[in-house]
């Protein structure tokens, strides 16, 4: 599938990965203006993993329900996994959800390290603590906003399907169309 404007970074687990062409465009601008303070780069680094690892959570969750993931494109403010649709909403939900139990598995331990270890640790350190603890579970909590363009928006329809079809198993089928999510 030919991606515009995308640029092919790596194949992982099967699944294409781009990049947009003005993510690198920022990279490498922040890489200049920022060349003296290598704690920025760990950051942005540091997010960009973070949105990376995300898709990934999204992905998993489409193949666990038998969905085939066409690709993750991560741009300069998102990223997106495009996958096959599944014919429930409630499956469309808990994919949804795949990227955010994908974040709490890095911010948890990472939250508790930092605890741990205290105020006695080295500045780089700590910046990538905070990155992938503090900041990510900041992440978290505004892509779960209920707001459209948001997993929120998706995520919490899980609730009220969950009553309304109670513990039947749901099933995905293949559905001819695609599905991303951000």
């Amino acid at each position: 599938m030919k991606k515009l404007n995308q640029i092919k970074l790596f194949k992982i687990f099967g699944i294409q990965v781009y990049i947009h062409w003005t993510l690198i465009l920022s990279l490498l601008v922040v890489g200049v203006l920022g060349f003296d303070k290598p704690l920025l780069g760990f950051f942005i680094m540091g997010t960009l993993t973070i949105l990376f690892i995300h898709e990934l959570g999204h992905a998993f969750l489409a193949h666990r329900y038998n969905l085939d993931v066409q690709y993750i494109s991560l741009n300069i403010f998102n990223g997106v996994c495009v996958h096959e649709e599944a014919d429930t909403e409630f499956v469309n939900a808990m994919i949804a959800w795949g990227g955010v139990f994908a974040q709490v598995l890095i911010a948890v331990p990472v939250i508790a390290t930092h605890l741990l270890l205290g105020s006695n640790i080295r500045d780089d350190v700590e910046m990538i603590l905070l990155t992938f603890g503090y900041f990510n579970l900041l992440l978290i909590v505004l892509n779960l906003l209920p707001l459209k363009g948001f997993d929120g928006s998706l995520c919490w329809k899980v609730i009220p399907l969950h009553f309304k079809y109670g513990r039947k198993k749901a099933k995905a089928k293949k559905k001819n169309h695609l599905k991303s999510v951000k």
